[in-house]
């Protein structure tokens, strides 16, 4: 029985919830959590590339020396007065011009362009000068043209050259006749053609001082009188100068000041060297020595200044010097650089020769070339 009831109260208690119209609520179901999505895994943090290392720099090559450069070749002739090279033998016979050098004398004229400058003492205390042209044809006009000696002859023929002059001592005329030597002289000289010309500005000086030429007059003369006008023999002909490109003697004593004296107290030569130039710049008479056809300092590459037996021949103060068959004792110059040098001298148709004072001969550079002759007592050289 109670075994029913609890049925039957099991059943009412189902029917009263269906009647009531109640509708029962279904379970709840539990929406799905969404589920979170994954984290994105933050990206690993690029990491900047390191930087290369520094290359390790490689040895810098050991320089390559700069090759020696190739020496010009030695030309196959040079000139013998001034060293310009040549592709034949110089054949020209040379001209010597003797050159007034009075103070009421200056400016020469046609000097500058003279291989060779001699300045040797003539009478007393006033020297003269000769000038050696290779070639005088450019020359528009040389002078003031004055009279020789016979040592100036012994100079001419170191060179076997035609002499201009006017005038000379009775002692070189006698040579000049004996010898037969060609000269051109406007003092005793007759030409159709006379070479020779007064300069009317340089008058009122002396018409001593006022006789000039010019190289095309003398050439013209020249041959007129049938001159020879080459040398003998070219390819044996021998200034007495060697020329070499390198000549500077570097061993020598610092020489950029020379001060030649000739007649202390009254005449001296003064040489000034100039480094940018490589020349020595020529004063006397306290100014500089210029070149009247161009108004320009005459200067030189080279300096050789010797001393010689000489002589005070009369009371008007003529001399001699000794020049064949002798030696002596010099200098030479060149290069802001002085050294001691000898020279000898045998025949008069020889040149003279320059010697180091090794023995070996000495080489002078090309271009121009002054000689001072100096006697060997109350004269000298000087320099700083």
């Amino acid at each position: 029985m109670k075994r029913m009831f609890l049925i039957l109260l099991a059943l009412l208690m189902l029917l009263g919830t269906v009647g009531c119209g109640q509708t029962a609520e279904p379970a709840l179901t539990p929406l799905p959590t969404a589920e979170e999505p994954e984290p994105t895994p933050e990206p690993e943090p690029t990491l900047s590339p390191e930087p290369d290392p520094e290359p390790t720099p490689e040895p810098e090559p050991e320089p390559t020396p700069s090759p020696e450069p190739t020496p010009e070749p030695e030309p196959a002739y040079r000139n013998p007065f001034n060293g310009a090279p040549l592709e034949q033998p110089y054949s020209k016979r040379p001209m010597t011009v003797m050159v007034d050098n009075h103070t009421e004398a200056q400016p020469h004229c046609g000097t500058s362009q003279a291989d060779i400058l001699y300045e040797v003492l003539v009478e007393g205390s006033i020297t003269r000068m000769m000038a050696v042209f290779s070639d005088v044809s450019s020359v528009p006009k040389m002078g003031p043209v004055r009279s020789i000696r016979p040592y100036y002859l012994d100079l001419s023929l170191s060179y076997d050259a035609i002499i201009c002059h006017a005038g000379g001592s009775d002692a070189a005329y006698s040579r000049i006749s004996a010898e037969r030597l060609n000269n051109i002289d406007g003092v005793r000289g007759s030409y159709k053609n006379y070479p020779f010309y007064r300069d009317p500005n340089r008058v009122y000086h002396g018409v001593e001082h006022a006789l000039f030429t010019s190289g095309s007059s003398v050439l013209t003369t020249v041959a007129e009188k049938g001159y020879r006008t080459s040398l003998n023999n070219p390819a044996s002909y021998d200034s007495g100068l060697k020329f070499s490109r390198v000549a500077c003697p570097v061993e020598g004593a610092d020489a950029t000041s020379i001060t030649v004296t000739f007649y202390p107290g009254y005449k001296t030569t003064d040489f000034r060297y100039d480094a940018d130039t490589g020349r020595y710049a020529m004063r006397q008479f306290g100014v500089n020595y210029t070149d009247g056809n161009t108004g320009a300092t005459v200067c030189f590459e080279n300096l050789i200044v010797f001393s010689a037996e000489g002589y005070v021949l009369d009371s008007y103060g003529r001399r001699s010097f000794v020049l064949v068959n002798t030696t002596g004792k010099g200098y030479y110059a060149n290069g802001g650089k002085i050294i001691p040098i000898t020279w000898s001298r045998g025949a008069n148709s020889g040149p003279f020769h320059y010697y180091r004072e090794d023995g070996t001969e000495l080489s002078v550079s090309p271009g121009h070339t002054y000689i001072g002759i100096i006697p060997r007592v109350n004269a000298g050289i000087t320099y700083s």
